[in-house]
């Protein structure tokens, strides 16, 4: 039986506030229907799908033709492969949504996923709405009912949200998973030519909103997978997440001091991230050193601070020993993760 996710009545009507829904695409024809069709079949009545076709070299043009002409509440662009920041500034730049909500077309969501955050955003009176993610594999089935039991709000400081999404306290600092009011973007778009293009505006984000709520509903499915760009090799770009994540350690050390310890912790992962992809690149040696360096010159925190897993405190152990002892003890850890996967 189909329990009704919603907490509050939506009042329907010619009044009712639009999203927009704004819906990067490139080369996922495999998935896209999918994405789509979980738009199409949202509870909340007043939306805009826009989707941005960025250049995609398989059929995903013509899926997207396909929902556009069948669906008068869709709106398709397409332009010349820019990347993720670019195709979702194009969607800002002609939404007419009262607010907005970012979905990558590889992923899906619940039926009332826009209906649970517009509820929410009326209800306290907030800007900025924030839930949880959950994370999938292919041919997983996900049950709404069962991972949406006694969903909890609350108001946040500015202080505790960018904790929370730092420390990925059941949220995270992603585009997805958030209903934004649409005036937050009036003077703010997405770097280009940036990979890590969520971590970099998630503050300007958070000073911009007035009010913010964050909440244990999960709507948002996210595929993982290996052909997405998270998952590429090492490039010079993705020294961007260092760059940023000791920017917003800076800024947490002035402006948000109950979150220092998060941003610290969310600076050492980074490294760690990026430092998995490099080590397998002789290329990149002197990369890989650096960020070597930049993980043990926060050994004091890794050790003592009760933010840090136990796997990152012995994985700082093992790099201690060096980069050979490192990537030897990463490929377990990958082969480890294959194995529960099959």
């Amino acid at each position: 039986m189909t329990i009704f996710i919603d907490l509050f009545c939506n009042e329907i009507g010619e009044n009712m506030e639009k999203v927009s829904l704004i819906v990067p695409v490139y080369n996922v024809e495999k998935y896209l229907s999918k994405c789509i069709e979980s738009l199409i079949n949202q509870t909340y009545d007043n939306i805009e799908i826009i989707l941005i076709n960025d250049g995609s070299t398989d059929n995903s043009e013509t899926i997207c033709r396909k929902y556009e002409k069948d669906n008068n509440n869709i709106v398709f662009i397409s332009q010349q492969n820019a990347g993720l920041s670019e195709a979702r500034n194009s969607g800002i730049d002609i939404c007419t949504g009262d607010y907005i909500m970012f979905i990558d077309s590889d992923d899906y969501v619940f039926p009332s996923y826009v209906s649970y955050h517009m509820d929410l955003a009326k209800k306290y009176k907030a800007d900025l709405v924030i839930s949880g993610i959950n994370n999938y594999y292919e041919g997983q089935k996900l049950e709404e009912e069962i991972i949406n039991i006694n969903c909890s709000q609350q108001i946040v400081s500015k202080e505790i949200a960018v904790k929370k999404m730092l420390m990925q306290d059941k949220i995270d600092v992603s585009a997805s998973a958030k209903l934004y009011e649409r005036k937050i973007f009036n003077t703010l778009r997405y770097p280009k030519s940036q990979i890590y293009e969520d971590i970099a505006v998630i503050d300007k984000i958070v000073e911009k909103s007035n009010k913010i709520v964050v909440t244990t509903y999960s709507g948002y499915n996210y595929l993982q997978r290996t052909g997405s760009i998270m998952h590429d090799k090492m490039s010079d770009k993705r020294m961007s997440l260092i760059r940023k994540s000791y920017e917003l350690l800076e800024l947490c050390e002035k402006k948000y001091p109950q979150a220092k310890d998060a941003a610290k912790k969310r600076y050492i992962r980074s490294n760690y991230q990026i430092l998995q992809i490099a080590i397998e690149d002789p290329l990149y040696l002197n990369i890989s050193k650096q960020l070597r360096k930049n993980i043990l010159n926060n050994r004091k925190f890794i050790f003592e601070s009760k933010y840090v897993s136990i796997k990152m405190k012995i994985a700082t152990i093992v790099l201690s020993v060096g980069l050979k002892p490192f990537e030897i003890f990463w490929k377990i850890i990958m082969r480890q993760r294959k194995e529960l996967k099959t």
